[in-house]
This record gives C-alpha cells, structure tokens and sequence, in this order.
C-alpha cells in the first residue's frame, strides 16, 4: 500500500466542508443542492456531465495531515476537529455549529439510578448490566437476610414498571438513542407477541 506522501490528494474549498452548503446548477436556472453527490448526480442525469471523483481527500487546516477517501469522512473531521463550535445547549453543556443542529438535537439529560447503590446511568442498558453485578445491599444474616431479598425484589419490580413505561414513552417520542438497547428489544418482541397469542 502507497504511503500517503506517494497519493494525490484532492484538498477541498473550505465551503466544501462547511455544514451549511449550496451547490447552484449554471445550467438550470434556480437549481441548488445542499449537498454535493446529488449536484454531482443531476449534472451527470440531466446534463450528461461526468464529474470524476477524488480517491483520496486531504484537510485543508494548515499543519494536518488527515487523509480520507471520502469527501463526508472528511467533511466530519473537519468540522469536529478545526471549526467553533458557539451554540451551546444549557442543559446537557454540549456545543453545536449551526442553530439547525442544536434545534435537531435532544438532551439525553434522562438518568437512570441503580436502586440498591443509587449510582445512576444516562441509559438503561449499562444500568442494568451494572445492576447484574451490584452489591449495593448487603443483606444481614438470619431472618433478615430474607426479608431485605424480598424488599429489594418488590423495589426492582415496582421501578422496572415504571422505567418500561418511561422507555415506551421515549420510544414514540424518538428520543431513545441507545442502539443496544433498542436491538435488545427487537429481539423481545417476537416473544410479546407469541405470549399474546399473535402469530
């Protein structure tokens, strides 16, 4: 494999890489793409212009040597790595570039508390992997051993209700953002249905 020093690298425009483009056709009149594979499709459908693309994309940002073979990779890195970030969100301290992203964007300010050591989770999966192996309480001997098991079982009964309404919630909201979680639930659905009497 070449070293990057032996690849021609295409250095993009800045407003290439910027979150908020517009791509005008000077062929159609009033024509404009937010981004540039589909300016670059509609030049090639309707126009019958072959734009070669770039294997290989290099930052502009002076002193940076990050190379990507694809313009959106690129276009990530640069904007995580080198642009301000001046739109800050109050509630959870994170920083956006643009009013659209920090309008799109949801608070994942929801925590989820581990009922017998009270340590707490911004999701529901480490939660309950860390519950599996919490020793939050530590039952006396003898009778009371017992009774605490009981307690601490009616606890996590009661408050696993309570969290599956919360997470249905979020769910119909969109706002769930934990992928393992959410495969973890598709699997259980061809369960529900069968102790529902579905086929």
């Amino acid at each position: 494999m070449a070293n990057n020093s032996e690849i021609f690298a295409y250095v993009p425009d800045i407003f290439e890489l910027l979150p908020d483009r517009q791509y005008e056709c000077e062929i159609c009149d009033n024509k404009t793409f937010k981004n540039r594979s589909p300016y670059i499709l509609h030049l090639k459908n309707s126009h019958h212009i072959e734009i070669e693309e770039n294997e290989v994309y290099k930052c502009p940002a002076a002193n940076c040597d990050y190379f990507r073979g694809t313009l959106i990779q690129l276009r990530r890195h640069y904007q995580t790595k080198h642009m301000e970030k001046k739109i800050c969100c109050n509630k959870c301290d994170r920083k956006f570039l643009v009013e659209s992203q920090f309008k799109r964007h949801k608070c994942s300010t929801v925590e989820y508390s581990c009922h017998l050591c009270h340590k707490t989770f911004n999701m529901l999966s480490p939660r309950n992997k860390h519950m599996r192996n919490c020793k939050g309480i530590i039952p006396k001997s003898g009778s009371k051993l017992k009774k605490d098991l009981e307690v601490a079982a009616v606890l996590t009964d009661e408050v696993f209700i309570d969290e599956m309404i919360k997470l249905i919630r979020r769910i119909q909201n969109k706002t769930l953002k934990d992928t393992k979680l959410v495969r973890e639930l598709a699997k259980l659905t061809p369960h529900l249905q069968r102790l529902q009497g579905k086929p």
